[in-house]
């Protein structure tokens, strides 16, 4: 609806179980749509492919209902201290491949990509760990979301949203 904020998401969600949620919003209007997904698909190990086609899915039924659809996935999930030092690396491949995916899905479907990705030298999430990672030491904490909410309001500044 145009004129409230609906939150359909469920925590712990991977991309293709968005499908069956904006199937059943067809018949409702929405001024924009916040895709933020691809982050449980990056540690749960969906290959990057099926989740791109899962994305390609979802872009479709959101863009039935909504002219504005912003795209966001994570920052490097390789930075999160909970995971153990050796397996870091690979989940910043996993990172980038999603980026890479999401990137090329959202520009195909006319969606608007929030980049969340920042290299680790650079990255605040990297840099001051405890500030900005939750107390499970893998969720962004407020302050984290908070540098998440700026991107995310830059994209909607650069479209005039």
């Amino acid at each position: 609806p145009l004129d409230e904020v609906v939150n359909n998401g469920v925590n712990g969600s991977k991309t293709e179980e968005l499908i069956p949620r904006l199937e059943n919003l067809q018949d409702q209007r929405f001024h924009i749509i916040v895709i933020h997904t691809g982050g449980n698909d990056i540690v749960r190990f969906t290959p990057v492919e099926e989740a791109a086609q899962d994305l390609e899915k979802v872009l479709q039924l959101a863009k039935n209902i909504s002219e504005h659809v912003i795209v966001l996935h994570s920052g490097d999930v390789g930075s999160a201290i909970l995971l153990p030092f050796g397996t870091r690396s690979m989940y910043t491949k996993r990172t980038l491949a999603y980026r890479d995916a999401w990137m090329r899905v959202t520009k195909e479907y006319g969606a608007h990509y929030v980049d969340l990705f920042v290299e680790k030298q650079s990255d605040p999430f990297s840099q001051n760990p405890k500030k900005y990672y939750a107390a499970d030491l893998f969720h962004p904490s407020g302050d984290g979301y908070g540098i998440w909410f700026e991107q995310i309001e830059k994209k909607l500044d650069s479209i005039g949203v």
